[in-house]
């Protein structure tokens, strides 16, 4: 068996979480720099010429140079609302394995015998809750970030 001290589990588990929002703010600089090239190309097709001057004429580059210059940090706060409701679905999921591997021993949430049917109801009620949430935050962040690159806002009031 492993042994981790209290110190080793608590780096792990910040390991862990700022892996989550890494992946996390690079599929969000990903969506940017996509709302960026939509913008470049449909709105400012033929009026914006810094594009050839700093990305070779590329509209995704340039989406993406802008992306990372002027709104990393509202990128970066968009992902890191994704990441902390992630967590939470994480820290919801284990809470539910575990009342389910008390369920099937025989022991409700309590620890006395029987099951609890309605606790496993809500905790499916929950989780597909949270599930929703997160899902429709990630959309609206994806329009958020297409909104900031077009007006050039921060992500709040995008």
């Amino acid at each position: 068996s492993l042994y981790l001290d209290s110190r080793t589990e608590y780096l792990l588990l910040v390991a862990i979480v700022v892996s989550i929002w890494i992946v996390v703010f690079v599929r969000h600089t990903q969506h940017a720099a996509v709302g960026g090239a939509v913008t470049k190309w449909y709105l400012h097709r033929n009026t914006d010429r810094s594009a050839t001057r700093c990305c070779g004429g590329s509209a995704v580059a340039l989406g993406l140079w802008h992306a990372l210059r002027y709104h990393a940090g509202s990128i970066a706060a968009g992902s890191l609302l994704i990441t902390t409701l992630k967590l939470i679905r994480i820290a919801f999921f284990l809470l539910k394995r575990t009342f389910y591997q008390r369920v099937s021993r025989g022991l409700d949430a309590c620890g006395c015998n029987g099951s609890n049917r309605l606790a496993a109801m809500c905790l499916c009620c929950i989780s597909c809750c949270l599930k929703c949430v997160e899902k429709s935050l990630e959309a609206l962040s994806r329009y958020a970030y297409a909104q900031m690159m077009r007006s050039k806002r921060s992500f709040c009031p995008s």
